[in-house]
């Protein structure tokens, strides 16, 4: 890790690339490790959360970042415990472009919507959360919202994108979790508190915008809204 950001100083497309190779490697070191107790999975977190800005600011070419991605991905499909889970949540960002990004989209995008349309239950979708944060990156907010109108119950992990388009567009109000939804989970509710405080003129602003819920719920999304 300290060679690497040692090497990101004076060369940060090879600094990139050694990320791209140690990232690659941490399912196959891991693997036959027992990881019950989270606290291997807490490191290789940590580490992730170090490498992936190295990978998105890098100054790469269009060729170097495809091959990367390509790495990545397939790394992420041998990933038995889903130890690259961070990745797939940056992966808009690690597209470097709305090109690319809108290129992963168009490539997931429509398995993702026959899963979630598929009237029999269980449809599960590796890349997901490669898809919706491509999205995101690509500024197809609409599309974005679209899809996750579809999914037949409400998941933080999914829907945090869609509240990310909202406040880049500028609609904060709408992105504010409605207290008594089930998305009021204790992330939730964190990502709420740090919206409020980023995008508006203050928490005390926002709560005599909102009281309760009810002054909101109509302007917020169908997707957002469950």
């Amino acid at each position: 890790m300290k060679e690497i950001k040692k090497v990101a100083k004076v060369d940060p497309v090879s600094a990139a690339d050694g990320a791209v190779i140690l990232m690659e490697r941490i399912w196959p070191a891991l693997e036959c490790v027992d990881s019950s107790s989270g606290a291997i999975g807490s490191t290789a977190g940590w580490t992730l959360t170090e490498l992936l800005p190295i990978v998105i600011d890098a100054p790469a070419d269009r060729k170097t970042r495809d091959l990367w991605l390509d790495r990545l991905y397939q790394a992420i499909l041998e990933d038995g415990v889903d130890f690259l889970w961070l990745p797939q949540e940056r992966w808009g960002q690690l597209c470097g472009s709305v090109e690319v990004s809108s290129q992963w989209v168009n490539e997931i995008l429509p398995l993702l919507k026959a899963a979630w349309t598929d009237p029999r239950p269980g449809g599960y979708v590796r890349e997901t959360c490669m898809c919706l944060s491509s999205l995101l990156a690509a500024g197809r907010h609409e599309e974005l919202f679209d899809l996750l109108a579809l999914q037949r119950f409400p998941y933080w992990s999914y829907r945090k994108f869609g509240v990310q388009a909202l406040c880049a567009e500028g609609r904060i109000e709408e992105a504010l979790p409605n207290p008594f939804s089930p998305l009021s989970t204790p992330m939730a509710k964190a990502y709420n508190r740090t919206m409020r405080k980023r995008w508006s003129g203050g928490a005390g602003h926002l709560t005599r915008v909102i009281p309760g819920h009810s002054s909101t719920s109509a302007l917020r999304p169908t997707w957002a809204k469950a």
